[in-house]
């Protein structure tokens, strides 16, 4: 596993994000290594998080696959469990955060929360509830 010490800050901030887009969040306790931080369940769907925090800006796909490398071939090296996905979480130096997920032979960046999605300022929904947006979370 990576040699170095896991972003504990960052996980249990990214895991506070998580709860507040709506994601039920699993921490992981283990003395094994492991190649994810914790697990999030939304709307039947289950991904295994990775979480990195870089130093500089570049959110570009190409860019996160050379800066988050030997995460995500330890995501890879890991037996792909049926229907559970991988996601890296990376936050720069803004504090924002950008998801990706790990696939096979690329990765591809998550850029909307589908239980959040819904245009700025109330304009989609029902007249009872004008839908949500988070202005934080700008893929």
């Amino acid at each position: 596993m990576t040699g170095g010490k896991r972003p504990l800050a960052g996980i249990g901030e990214a895991q506070r994000k998580a709860v507040s887009w709506g994601f039920v969040v699993t921490g992981v306790v283990t003395e094994a290594p492991s190649p994810f931080d914790f697990t999030v369940h939304d709307k039947g769907s289950i991904s295994l998080v990775r979480v990195r925090r870089l130093k500089h800006h570049g959110y570009r796909t190409e860019l996160i696959l050379r800066s988050c490398a030997e995460q995500i071939r330890e995501f890879r090296e890991l037996a792909e469990p049926t229907g559970i996905l991988r996601e890296l979480w990376v936050r720069g130096p803004e504090r924002a955060w950008h998801r990706y997920r790990v696939l096979p032979e690329t990765i591809e960046e998550v850029k909307d929360l589908p239980h959040l999605a819904s245009p700025m300022n109330g304009t989609s929904g029902t007249e009872e509830d004008p839908g949500i947006s988070d202005p934080e979370y700008s893929g």
